[in-house]
């Protein structure tokens, strides 16, 4: 009864709310919890309710791990558990409510709009494809590699009847050898990840903006221009006027400015900055407008040539995107990047038919890790987010600028602070103080190490942007400054408070004597570390249930220090190990569902049989093999073992009457794979989950295994603790995670430093030491964001830890790094001070 009179005082969120939380604050708990104060807001359970609001995530698997943990609030809410009744504090809702819900939602799963962005943005454009002129059968395609090498295969299918063709690969080719300076027989795999970063790059470009590259004899001609006005240039100086150059050799340099373009010769304001003081009489008139030209000259041939050279790649690449167009047209299929980009041009325009295909109105949009969405992906959503803050919904978004990690992906990070100026709506700001996660040590230490950071920045800033001997020089540059202000501001409240009753925990710091310089002995150092640290963390940690991490910035050392762990006898767990695809089981039911797809597919048939699905498969396809030439693997299956045969024909006689999920359930019961495998429980119940993801697009089976090929390479299980291994992490494999105790060996990373090409307003250009400011200044400007990103990913990686934190720090390194960072904000007077 009192459950009945109970009234609900929570009213329908309004306007746009944004929460701003650092690591360990708990972002993923509050979006779930906003989540149920919507619902609870809304009035009796029921699908039209549900519907109505979207929360949106950036991966399935983030997608999932929500749509699990608002599944299991609302069971702890309906059955009273002791969380439960904090959570209904919290959200507003009573365990009936609760109830009700779980029953709407199990009722009307579809409805239930947990999801990633990119499927909100397909389902749209897939709506509004008639009006955009797509095809109706119009398929989705996310990973831009898989799609461009598709691209590039086929170019490479002409080049042997199509001379054009072959000089344009030619060309490119003969760029990238010259740019990336890259030995060994086979540069093609190298080759095509260029060509994906040109893709990312140019897409900046707006097109048509730009024209076509310089001619080579645009760019003769204006060599020519250039010596002679030098020659003329030196002899009206140094022969005609008897002047004396200012430096021994600038006479040389000026009379040939392509060879010397570098010098300061040609930096001066005045023709009087290059002669030697006193070796003029007073009031010769110079020839300034000549040296004038001379500059203006220069600066347009360095321009043109910043250009030219990188055109090779620019021509090469206009040809890959109009085959892209043609496999597009051919195949009905949408690139990721594309629909983003259509909805971004006609979201607007199409606004009320993009409502009456979705079949409801939204009322409240959600948005988890909001710093890493991409700016195409916010100017597709703006529409229907302005809509539903206009209309009396709500838009709630949460994020941390600090573990902006994905700025080469598209992240903008810029986005978080924007958005409160493009939406006229009231405003909510919240900022979460607690750090729910880390001991108190480790807590105070990332307190007082950012707050150096902060009050450090300028120094920092400008000897990660121009290196430590060009800092002082160039510390007042305004990307220096600008830079400078937004860490400002991004790190104005690092600040946490460690959670009452936390434990003390600790930060340790080994030192390591070799540079970075001499790989050799720097590598050996870290390991001698590692073995005498190693064995006991193991012990304390992952032999006591606990969870202990290495986390690292490439894959490549990931699975290097994953074998030496190995070599020591500790066994460890990568990111690799994982992923669906590399579990036996998996592998069987993908090769079982393309035999299904198509039985003629022997192939696929030959890996069903030789997986652990059937425990007879593997001998039935020992003894086909032995027979040699015969009846096909399906005749003889069908005489040699018709029960299990008839196991295949009735899963395909009713593929047609079942979903894609019932399918795949189907077939994980007819061959009793959980009973038979309870250890591999977690790899079959993520692939089941995965695969009502990709249904909920409503692909058909042979969509879904299309589709599994380009992504099921990213599709992982996740973490279990009961694991006993080290896990080996790249950071931003770790982000979101945390461990009992993380060791840190290799801080090395800083800004890549080979940001040559960049995207300009003529176009692609490749940015030497000696280009004009202007295209100097787009190059510090994409420096910068390395920069950004590589101190949040020294944010990223000090927060994943709850009890210990193990610090591996260079003393030296070859170029100024995360690890000169640390050594600059004095991090050993930090550690001593939280040892008193």
């Amino acid at each position: 009864m009192a459950d009945q009179l109970r009234l609900n005082f929570w009213s329908e969120p309004r306007g746009v709310i944004q929460v701003s939380a650092s690591a360990g604050a708990g972002k993923t708990y509050r979006l779930a919890v906003q989540f149920l104060r919507v619902l609870a807001s809304l009035g009796p359970p029921q699908e039209a309710h549900l519907a109505s609001v979207v929360a949106l995530t950036f991966t399935n698997q983030a997608a999932a791990e929500m749509r699990e943990r608002i599944l299991l609030f609302l069971k702890h809410i309906a059955l009273s558990t002791e969380t439960g009744r904090r959570l209904s504090e919290e959200t507003g809702l009573s365990p009936r409510e609760a109830e009700g819900w779980l029953e709407t939602i199990f009722s009307a799963y579809q409805a239930f709009q947990v999801r990633t962005i990119d499927s909100l943005l397909f389902t749209l454009i897939r709506g509004l494809a008639w009006e955009l002129g797509l095809r109706p059968d119009l398929s989705a395609e996310i990973r831009e590699e898989h799609f461009l090498n598709q691209a590039f295969d086929r170019l490479l299918f002409r080049l042997r009847e199509d001379p054009r063709l072959r000089g344009l690969f030619e060309e490119a080719l003969e760029t990238f050898l010259e740019l990336e300076a890259r030995g060994g027989f086979n540069p093609e795999p190298h080759f095509r990840r260029r060509m994906v970063a040109l893709h990312r790059l140019l897409r900046r470009l707006t097109p048509g903006k730009n024209g076509p590259p310089p001619s080579r004899e645009a760019l003769a001609a204006l060599e020519e221009e250039l010596r002679s006005l030098g020659e003329e240039l030196s002899r009206r100086l140094f022969e005609d006027l008897g002047a004396e150059p200012a430096y021994p050799r600038w006479e040389e340099y000026l009379r040939d400015p392509l060879r010397y373009v570098w010098s300061k010769v040609f930096q001066k304001e005045s023709l009087r900055q290059l002669v030697r003081k006193g070796s003029l009489p007073r009031g010769v008139e110079l020839p300034e407008d000549l040296y004038l030209r001379l500059r203006e000259r220069l600066g347009l041939y360095l321009r043109l040539k910043a250009r030219a050279e990188v055109a090779p790649y620019e021509r090469l690449f206009a040809e890959i995107v109009r085959e892209l167009s043609e496999v597009r047209e051919e195949e009905g299929v949408l690139q990721a990047g594309s629909w983003t980009e259509l909805l971004a041009l006609y979201a607007r325009q199409y606004l009320p038919l993009i409502y009456l295909k979705l079949g409801t109105r939204l009322r409240h949009f959600l948005i988890d890790e909001f710093q890493d969405t991409d700016r195409r992906q916010w100017e597709a959503l703006q529409p229907l987010v302005e809509e539903v803050v206009a209309t009396g919904g709500s838009f709630f978004y949460v994020g941390d600028v600090k573990q902006a990690i994905y700025m080469w992906r598209g992240g903008d990070p810029e986005l978080f602070f924007e958005v409160l100026t493009q939406l006229p709506a009231e405003l909510q700001a919240e900022s979460l103080p607690w750090n729910r996660r880390s001991a108190r040590r480790i807590v105070t230490f990332n307190n007082l190490l950012f707050s150096r950071l902060r009050e450090n920045l300028p120094q920092i800033v400008a000897r990660l942007l121009h290196g430590r001997t060009e800092a002082l020089r160039l510390r007042d540059c305004e990307v220096t400054e600008a830079l400078c202000a937004r860490l400002r501001e991004v790190y104005e409240e690092v600040e946490q408070v460690p959670e009452e009753g936390a434990p003390e925990g600790g930060v340790y710091l080994r030192e390591i004597s070799s540079s970075d310089q001499d790989k050799e002995a720097f590598r050996e150092e870290v390991f001698q570390g590692l073995r005498e640290l190693m064995p006991g963390l193991y012990r304390r940690f992952v032999e006591g249930g606990r969870t202990l991490a290495l986390l690292v910035r490439e894959n490549r050392e990931a699975e290097e220090l994953a074998a030496f762990l190995f070599g020591m006898g500790l066994p460890a767990l990568t990111e690799r190990a994982l992923r669906l695809e590399n579990s036996p089981l998996i592998k069987g039911l993908l090769s079982l569902l393309r035999y299904l797809d198509y039985p003629g597919d022997e192939t696929a048939l030959a890996g069903f049989l030789a997986s652990p699905l059937t425990s007879s498969g593997p001998e039935i396809l020992q003894r086909y093999l032995r027979q040699g030439a015969g009846p096909s693997l399906a005749e003889f299956l069908s005489s040699e073992a018709p029960g299990l045969h008839r196991k295949l024909s009735e899963l395909s006689e009713n593929l047609h009457r079942r979903t894609l999920y019932e399918t795949v359930q189907a077939a994980v019961k007819k061959f009793g794979l959980f009973e038979r495998f309870p250890e591999a429980r977690l790899y079959l119940m993520r692939f089941l989950s995965a695969v009502l993801a990709y249904e909920e697009e409503a692909l058909s089976l042979s969509e879904f295994l299309a589709r599994w090929e380009e992504l099921g390479v990213e599709e992982k299980v996740g973490l279990p603790r009961e694991i006993q291994a080290v896990r080996v992490f790249t950071i931003h494999a770790a982000k979101g995670l945390e461990f009992d105790a993380v060791v840190l060996p290799l801080l090395t990373w800083g800004p890549r430093g080979r940001v040559e090409l960049v995207a300009g307003e003529e176009g692609l250009l490749r940015v030497r030491k000696e280009a004009p400011e202007d295209l100097r200044r787009i190059y510090l400007e994409e420096k910068a964001r390395e920069v950004f990103e590589s101190l949040n990913l020294l944010y990223v990686a000090l927060t994943r830890a709850r009890e210990e934190l193990h610090l591996f720090v260079p003393k030296k390194t070859r170029y100024y790094t995360v690890a000169s960072v640390l050594q600059d904000l004095a991090v050993t007077q930090i550690l001593e001070g939280l040892s008193e």
